[in-house]
């Protein structure tokens, strides 16, 4: 289970947006951080159970996360950093393009979900004919 203190320092981040802010709460980071690697390492071991494709994967808990750095390259949204994290359980890694388990976590709006992001058009076809 998520922390409590992980959801508050992702909604104090939220205010807070800064690489000052960041800077000086960089304990408060690490803690959310670990406390991620061990929510994913449980929910790791706990697909892995019922879904033998993510058992046989041999993934990494900390390649499943999404790191807290956004990319400001070719964003107007000049924020430093996410105010949300997600896991991503795939076979093929996290941009693999196979169906996944997902969980999103957010200080007011956390949900999980699954599917396939992007899929080619045969893929696209085989989804559509199976639903």
């Amino acid at each position: 289970m998520i922390h409590r203190d992980t959801l508050a320092f992702l909604q104090d981040l939220k205010w807070n947006n800064t690489k000052k802010w960041f800077d000086e709460n960089k304990d408060a980071y690490g803690f959310v951080k670990n406390d991620l690697l061990v929510l994913t390492t449980k929910l790791l071991s706990k697909v892995s159970e019922f879904d033998n494709n993510i058992a046989i994967a041999e993934l990494d808990s900390k390649k499943c996360i999404t790191r807290i750095n956004r990319d400001l390259r070719f964003s107007n949204d000049r924020t430093p950093y996410k105010t949300d994290f997600y896991v991503v359980l795939n076979k093929s890694g996290k941009s693999g393009v196979t169906a996944f388990y997902y969980l999103h976590i957010e200080s007011d709006n956390s949900f999980v979900g699954g599917g396939v992001y992007n899929p080619r058009p045969e893929q696209l076809r085989q989804i559509r004919k199976g639903i």
